[in-house]
């Protein structure tokens, strides 16, 4: 019997093929859609994670609590001591220091004579030694004109700022702002680069220069305001988060300079929101799976309806009623099984590919294409990728075909046969 089900399968497309190719192609669309919602929802959190918060953040305690992050009274000291000691006792991060520190930036012009000035937003990045920072910050990307920083007194604005202040590649600007002990700082930079960020606070007023540099500039050798970590496997871990964080703050000292951690979660009311993207995600993929799942229900249904001739057929040969039923279900768990394996392997192709390398964007996006906005889609492989195919795949046409099959226990042989023979 089993040979002769086998047989029918293979010599029957009607029985095998079609909806082979339907259940894998459906479970191979549902897997790839996790995937990339998986990717695309975090992805969200990619540009402020790198420009801001970090997946982990170190800056002290005064600092946190009066949410003043960019104040040079309240920075980090020793910076690279403790920068040696993170990376000793979480060798699963990247840490890099970073400054961020307010100011006025004055153009003179031939007279020496202030011919424009802006308030700045400025940042200190490790530039010549790490290109980690220069890609956390998409500096090479969003380059709209000239070159990155190479050497000490050069500095990127942004393409906003340069046009407010009239202000040309290779022009110097003195940069004005004060030290950590409140004292005025001058020091003159030459602007080599202009970048777009494509996010409007940043785009209006930032400066960008090396790490080192702009310490000499403020007096500030050894400080930082803050060191960010990044997991270095992609996406955020926070879970390990968590328990980084915990382990740092109970092993040093409470007092107002004193280094604290915290998380993505814990800034700009994140942890709220990232509840809300599992919430979102959660739901949408119910419904997909419910979709699917009554597609292939009425694949497993109209393919149990159109074989009642075939039922009549065996049934005038001496077949049993509960043979025939059970022949169906089993033909139907079969073809699920297979059909969910092949889309969940083809899925799964796509989605470690866009994982990989990612969707380029840029030629999609209209407009000024030096925005320096995510211009690679990811997608990202979680565990319930192997079996979230495996409900609608599986038993929702194991279903169908448990319902349309009950029809051979209510028709005799005859009924059958005289019904199809009038059609």
């Amino acid at each position: 019997m089993i040979r002769f089900l086998l047989k029918g399968l293979l010599r029957d497309r009607h029985r095998s093929l079609f909806p082979l190719l339907v259940i894998s192609l459906g479970v191979a669309l549902l897997v790839l859609f996790q995937a990339w919602l998986q990717g695309a929802l975090y992805g969200t959190l990619s540009n402020q994670a790198h420009f801001r918060t970090g997946h982990v953040k170190l800056l002290t305690r005064g600092a946190w609590a009066e949410n003043q992050s960019s104040s040079l009274d309240l920075a980090l000291s020793q910076v690279e001591t403790l920068k040696n000691e993170l990376a000793t006792s979480y060798p699963d991060l990247n840490f890099f220091p970073r400054l961020r520190f307010g100011g006025l930036l004055d153009v003179p012009d031939a007279k020496g004579e202030t011919r424009s000035q802006s308030p700045i937003l400025g940042f200190g990045l490790e530039l010549f030694n790490h290109k980690q920072e220069i890609q956390a910050f998409h500096l090479q990307e969003g380059l709209a004109q000239g070159r990155l920083p190479q050497g000490p007194g050069e500095i990127l604005l942004t393409l906003d700022l340069a046009e407010k202040l009239q202000l040309t590649l290779g022009e110097k600007a003195t940069l004005i702002s004060n030290d950590p002990n409140g004292g005025m700082v001058i020091h003159n930079f030459t602007l080599v680069g202009m970048v777009r960020f494509g996010i409007k606070p940043l785009d209006r007023a930032s400066l960008i220069g090396d790490l080192k540099d702009l310490q000499r500039a403020l007096g500030m050798r050894k400080g930082a305001t803050e060191i960010v970590g990044f997991f270095k496997e992609k996406g955020l871990n926070r879970p390990r988060a968590l328990e980084i964080k915990r382990h740092f703050n109970q092993n040093h000292p409470l007092s107002e300079l004193s280094p604290q951690m915290i998380t993505l979660s814990d800034q700009d009311g994140l942890d709220t929101y990232l509840d809300q993207i599992e919430s979102w995600m959660s739901w949408i993929l119910i419904f997909f799976i419910g979709l699917l799942g009554f597609i292939l229900w009425n694949l497993g249904l109209i393919n149990g309806l159109r074989r009642y001739r075939e039922m009549g057929l065996r049934l005038a040969l001496g077949e049993e009623k509960k043979q025939i039923y059970q022949s169906l279900l089993l033909e139907a768990l079969v073809l699920g099984l297979v059909g969910t394996f092949l889309g969940t392997s083809i899925g799964l192709l796509p989605a470690y590919y866009l994982q990989e390398v990612g969707l380029d964007t840029t030629k999609i996006l209209t407009g000024n294409q030096n925005f320096m906005i995510q211009n690679q889609v990811h997608a990202k492989i979680i565990f319930s990728n192997l079996w979230v195919g495996f409900f609608p795949g599986l038993f929702a046409p194991f279903l169908g075909t448990l319902i349309s099959g009950l029809g051979v226990f209510r028709k005799n042989t005859a009924q059958i046969l005289n019904q199809l023979e009038s059609i």
